[in-house]
């Protein structure tokens, strides 16, 4: 099974008080953010960041300049953040935007006569990490709730041995499946040193797990000490509270002032997928995948320019294979099952317009 942000739009149990806020897609995302900023649910730290992205919006696409004062909760906040409405923005274009003018157009000055990329900066200070902050808040607040009755019912369809691929930050699936029984720590085939369960820092729990759950984008859940390395998992927490751009101690190895960074890859037109644990992530994705019949795609669109994804496939599943894969695409827009049957022309591949309909069908 493939999930994608299309899956989480589907939550329709939540207990949100900000009208009209959905589970964020690319082209939306802005305007979800607006909300959430607007009914005053990011604290003063990440809100001030928050206002320094916005005047660099401002800047790029050609707003008013605002005095420096001005801030989104400043008398001239709705003004303010009338460019997140603009609809020339998405997620993707914005990061990409911003990482390549500090890549390409910012020139660092050495430090210590040692030459150094923007990359080797960390990321916490960089202009994406307000933005980071700003997706894992509104993430969260758009889900706020029980867990979700429709992702339930998916992980009901899930035998033991079945792989679920995730390219989404959230943690629907991920509860789903616990709440299920098929989920533990293990599953995620990532070496967590420590594991919150909302209570304290413990151990991780190395029971076998009867499904993976392989998040290829990574989780909004998981943490990395830029310090000493160790990987964190916070079981439940949706991670609205938590701002990795606020120095933390580690539970780990003790450092009072680390910064435990969010183990993702930012949604930018060239991705990084060098890094542990995602590349090996990515290398079991396509391993796995040669043993595979079957594959559900929910809410995942397969944009043409995700060649890293059809990659996965092309080397994953071989020429003879894919001529026998069975190919279930659930979602609303047609042109996604085309752009599918396309790229896999020997397979056979259903369409199924929305995800009740796939879930009033039954499993054996």
């Amino acid at each position: 099974m493939i999930i994608g942000a299309g899956c989480s739009k589907n939550y329709s149990q939540s207990t949100s008080k900000i009208a009209g806020l959905t589970s964020p897609l690319d082209q939306d995302f802005f305007q979800m953010a607006k909300k959430v900023i607007l009914h005053g649910q990011i604290g003063p730290d990440l809100a001030m960041m928050t206002g320094d992205l916005i005047r660099e919006l401002h800047r790029l696409y050609g707003y008013e300049q605002f005095d420096v004062r001005s801030g989104i909760y400043s008398p001239d906040g709705e003004r303010f953040l009338q460019v997140l409405d603009d609809e020339r923005l998405s997620l993707e274009k914005v990061m990409t935007q911003l990482s390549l003018e500090s890549e390409i157009f910012v020139r660092i000055p050495p430090l210590f006569g040692y030459q150094h990329s923007a990359n080797a900066i960390n990321f916490t200070g960089s202009s994406l990490a307000p933005l980071i902050e700003l997706v894992a808040v509104t993430i969260s607040k758009a889900l706020e709730g029980p867990p979700c009755s429709k992702h339930q019912k998916l992980a009901g369809s899930l035998k033991k041995g079945d792989m679920v691929m995730s390219f989404n930050y959230d943690i629907l699936m991920d509860n789903a499946l616990r709440y299920s029984g098929m989920l533990t720590d293990c599953g995620y085939l990532v070496p967590f040193q420590q594991v919150n369960d909302g209570q304290k820092w413990t151990r991780s729990d190395d029971a076998p797990s009867s499904v993976l759950l392989l998040k290829l984008h990574g989780s909004m859940n998981w943490l990395h000490c830029f310090y000493c390395g160790s990987r964190f998992l916070m079981r439940s927490e949706k991670m609205g509270a938590w701002y990795t751009s606020i120095p933390r101690e580690c539970p780990n190895c003790k450092m009072s002032a680390a910064y435990l960074e969010r183990v993702i890859i930012p949604p930018l037109l060239t991705k990084n997928y060098s890094d542990q644990p995602i590349n090996y992530l990515w290398e079991e994705a396509s391993r796995r995948l040669s043993k595979i019949r079957e594959i559900v795609v929910i809410g995942y669109s397969f944009p043409p320019t995700d060649f890293a994804t059809e990659t996965l496939f092309r080397i994953g599943l071989p020429w003879a294979s894919q001529k026998k894969i069975r190919f279930t695409v659930v979602n609303p827009d047609q042109e996604v099952f085309y752009r599918l049957s396309k790229a896999f022309c020997g397979s056979e591949v259903e369409w199924v317009t929305s995800l009740e309909k796939y879930l009033d069908r039954g499993f054996d």
